[in-house]
């Protein structure tokens, strides 16, 4: 009998010497083996404890394997090659993960300033067409708008009837409505 089948048989009934002869014996070449491919020391450590710990968790079905070490090789580049790929779609999906975000900010961000310009322009023809108002007309447009009066605070602080007041407030909006007639606001979409 082989020293490879002594060992496999010994493994296989569960002693843990020849877990550690198998340990002691290949463990140095198979990290350098899987470091190699993985590029990576934390790694490549993994994949190696990794595959002793399944081989001891599988101990009792290694009796079939003829050439342990070529098996031990096989798992390894099987294991990294896995890696390998895994490692590659992780990145991929981060990748796409990064960019959509970064559209999405990019969108959000041509958004905001679409709309500070919808606002700013909105602001713009709003006072035009104020100042443009009569006097009485504007300082009821105010204290409505800027300083959220009431039509019958408004009556009152200006010594006029609420009729007048809303009759006043309608031709301002009115006007603002008919100048604002030829934008396209995204604000309002």
């Amino acid at each position: 009998m082989k020293i490879n089948e002594i060992i496999l048989q010994e493994l296989s009934e569960g002693k843990i010497e020849a877990f550690d002869y198998l340990f002691n014996r290949y463990y140095t070449s198979l990290y350098a083996f899987a470091r190699r491919y993985l590029n990576d020391q934390n790694e490549a450590e993994d994949v190696v404890c990794s595959l002793f710990v399944h081989l001891w968790e599988t101990r009792s079905n290694l009796i079939n394997i003829r050439e342990i070490e070529s098996y031990l090789i096989t798992s390894i580049h099987n294991t990294c090659l896995n890696r390998i790929r895994e490692n590659s779609s992780r990145k991929k999906r981060e990748e796409t993960f990064f960019n959509s975000n970064s559209i999405n900010l990019e969108l959000q961000e041509a958004e905001h300033i679409e709309n500070k310009i919808d606002r700013d322009i909105l602001s713009r023809i709003i006072k035009e067409v104020s100042q443009a108002l009569p006097d009485k007309c504007r300082e009821i447009l105010k204290l409505r708008r800027e300083e959220n009066f009431t039509y019958k605070e408004i009556a009152q602080k200006l010594n006029i009837s609420v009729g007048t007041v809303k009759t006043q407030l309608s031709r301002a909006n009115n006007k603002i409505k008919e100048a604002l007639k030829n934008y396209t606001f995204s604000l309002f979409l």
